[in-house]
């Protein structure tokens, strides 16, 4: 193989699994410091993409046979937009992150001639490298760093990472609004039921941390936030996310970097504040292996 001059990162997972493939650049940079590294993410999570230090260029749209979190299923039109731009802008190697078949014959019709990625069920035939299935028993970021072995590079990552000082703006807004004090987040949900402890659980944590000194913010979607403040009742001065931010991801980021600690379930929200640098405390319930996906920051 030779020496790529551009390499795309093709990653339309959720929030999670972004930040996990953000490990995957600083080793891309230094074994080839004069190439081009970019990164394909869902449109949602295009916020965070634009943490991920190193990056030349990022790409977002969703999969068309994909939903994405409070988005639904992407649509065609836009897909075969930016496919399109990927194409044009001629890129040497991808690494495939995404584990849908329709990933790597996407990355067929953007011209690519080097696809790698982790070989599943129907989509051999559309990878010139393909990492065996994963076991399920590596922390994820040593698990995606398989992928840049056919590269030669074979120091795999152990940490991810993210930059705040994108989020520059939005923290001088947000840091009016909650105070000058310590600043817990706090996020009591997750998309799978059976991995989320009960919110009176969740309440009771956060009248603790209050007792500790610290302001807390409760993170989530305004449906999922309204449940909290059903059964939480009136408690002041209690700080919901949904009343200080735009609703945004990147105001999320930006309201979870100004925190001095981070509470929560495995979820997104969990990995971007690790990645940051927050010191987080993760609540896992129901997951059979719990060390795949323990916070792996800085």
């Amino acid at each position: 193989m030779r020496e790529p001059k551009n390499i795309l990162i093709f990653c339309l997972d959720n929030l999670g699994d972004l930040v996990f493939s953000s490990a995957l650049v600083a080793p891309l940079r230094g074994r080839f410091p004069q190439a081009r590294v970019s990164l394909w993410s869902k449109t949602y999570a295009a916020p965070v993409a634009a943490l991920i230090p190193g990056l030349e260029r990022t790409y977002a749209a969703d999969p068309f046979w994909d939903r994405s979190p409070l988005r639904g299923k992407g649509r065609l039109v836009p897909f075969l937009r930016t496919l399109w731009t990927v194409r044009r802008d001629r890129y040497d190697v991808v690494l495939i992150t995404t584990a849908h078949w329709r990933a790597p014959l996407a990355m067929v019709a953007a011209g690519i001639p080097v696809r790698i990625g982790r070989e599943r069920r129907h989509n051999r035939r559309w990878l010139t490298h393909r990492i065996p299935p994963d076991h399920q028993l590596l922390p994820s970021v040593v698990e995606l760093g398989q992928l840049l072995e056919p590269l030669g590079i074979t120091q795999l990552p152990t940490r991810y990472r993210l930059d705040p000082a994108p989020l520059a703006a939005r923290r001088e807004r947000l840091a009016g609004r909650v105070g000058a004090g310590p600043l817990a987040a706090v996020h009591p949900f997750a998309s799978d039921p059976r991995r989320r402890a009960p919110l009176e659980l969740w309440v009771r944590v956060i009248e603790a941390l209050r007792v500790l000194g610290l302001t807390v913010v409760s993170l989530g979607s305004t449906s999922e936030l309204d449940d909290l403040r059903a059964i939480a009742g009136e408690r002041p001065p209690w700080l919901f996310a949904d009343e200080i931010t735009d609703d945004s991801i990147g105001d999320l980021a930006a309201l979870i970097s100004l925190s001095s600690v981070y509470v929560g379930h495995d979820s997104g929200p969990l990995h971007i504040a690790s990645a940051l640098g927050i010191p987080v405390v993760g609540a896992y319930i129901d997951l059979p292996n719990v060390a795949r996906t323990v916070p792996q920051g800085p």
